[in-house]
């Protein structure tokens, strides 16, 4: 039995929905258009990887992986549409104070 290959988004997507941000991000930084969120998927990945290195650039580790998780679900709101089964690890809002839904 054999399966369609999935897209690099709908992994990146099936990752967020299982709560694996890690690899959400991790995948997602090999995009070749990131535009506007680049800077923010590629700290978070940075985070994810090598902590300590931001941590001396004076970047707190985990604002940079939230600040990352809320701009790979934006990227992907634009791409999908509505991401509400994608946990947003802060009781339903992201890290901005922005409902998921009103991307």
């Amino acid at each position: 039995m054999t399966t369609a290959p999935q897209s690099k988004a709908s992994l990146v997507r099936d990752h967020m929905a299982s709560g694996r941000w890690d690899e959400a991000i991790r995948l997602a930084a090999s995009f070749a258009r990131l535009d506007k969120h680049r800077e923010a998927i590629l700290d978070a990945r940075t985070a994810y990887t090598n902590p300590r290195w931001l941590t001396q650039l004076g970047i707190d580790p985990e604002a940079a992986k939230l600040a990352g998780h809320a701009a790979l679900r934006k990227m992907l709101y634009r791409l999908f549409g509505l991401l509400g089964s994608i946990p947003t690890g802060g009781g339903g809002r992201s890290p901005k104070g922005c409902d998921v839904a009103t991307f």
